[in-house]
């Protein structure tokens, strides 16, 4: 804005005319300014449209860090639950095969003592009379003991 002390006085009409219109629009400006920074309404509105759009960006950002977190943690998980898959089918391999093994022991041994009841039936006979007479006797014991 200029003051008539620090220019000497224009000459011309259309000068001074021009020099007030300059005037005028630098007052209205300021004015304008002002009246901004004095409406306390539209500047709270104002900020707190600023902080609605930090609070948008922020949950999206959130919700892409989440997104990606569960993404990697799915694949983790599906190599984990593979691994796993693999250990189990192995560990059913083996089982499956000692247990064939065991099954066809188990098998070896009735074959076995078929024969040899059948070759001496009283000794065999006396201990399965002695063994479930025992077993009886542990089971009423423990009956009793309750």
């Amino acid at each position: 804005m200029t003051t008539s002390h620090d220019q000497t006085p224009p000459a011309d009409v259309d000068e001074l005319r021009d020099e007030i219109e300059q005037t005028r629009a630098e007052l209205g400006e300021t004015v304008e300014a002002l009246a901004a920074k004095a409406d306390v309404k539209a500047r709270l509105k104002e900020t707190a449209e600023e902080k609605k759009e930090q609070l948008r960006d922020g949950a999206a950002e959130t919700a892409a860090k989440i997104q990606h977190g569960a993404a990697e943690a799915k694949t983790r998980l599906r190599g984990k639950a593979s691994e796993v898959g693999v250990l189990l089918k192995d560990s059913a391999r083996e089982t499956a095969s000692a247990s064939g093994a065991l099954a066809e022991r188990a098998q070896d041994k009735a074959v076995q003592v078929r024969e040899d009841v059948r070759r001496r039936p009283v000794p065999y006979g006396a201990v399965a009379a002695g063994a479930v007479g025992l077993v009886v006797a542990v089971l009423v014991w423990r009956r009793r003991s309750r």
